[in-house]
């Protein structure tokens, strides 16, 4: 059996909720928000019942959005990623190797052409340029008539 096949066939772990840790920085507690110094302190019972408040609170409002909107978030995102599985697949890939195609074929046709017009034309440049010669030094006009240099 492929993994494909038992990630899909794998009952899902009610305790591990989050296998990847991908939502490992939302793991906050009372004690990573609210601390009082040694020198300011709320009474006992305010302190347990604004802990008791928190908790409860912050679980009852995530367990009743998730109720409310976790079905229609999932079937969105599933709806989501099967429509991006879809484009994918089929537009996206095939777009690809279409252009990969092409590519290739523009390639053969500009290669043809530049052997045939292009490197013929540079050669004969490269030939005519190679026949200019330099002289570093000083100039007089002696020398100006017997090479006949051009002086640009």
């Amino acid at each position: 059996m492929t993994d494909k096949q038992q990630d899909s066939n794998e009952i899902l772990d009610l305790e591990d909720r989050d296998p990847s840790h991908i939502n490992h920085h939302l793991q906050v507690e009372w004690s990573d928000i609210i601390g009082e110094p040694q020198s300011l302190r709320s009474p006992e019972c305010a302190w347990s019942l604004s802990q008791y408040c928190f908790r409860f609170s912050r679980l009852g409002v995530y367990t009743f959005m998730s109720v409310l909107f976790a079905p229609i978030a999932s079937c969105l995102f599933g709806t989501l990623y099967g429509l991006f599985y879809f484009l994918y697949i089929w537009c996206t890939v095939p777009s690809l190797w279409f252009c990969k195609v092409t590519c290739g074929i523009t390639q053969s046709f500009v290669r043809a052409a530049t052997h045939g017009c292009l490197i013929p034309v540079m050669t004969a440049f490269g030939y005519v340029l190679s026949q200019i010669r330099v002289k570093t030094g000083t100039i007089n006009e002696v020398d100006m008539m017997e090479e006949k240099i051009l002086i640009l």
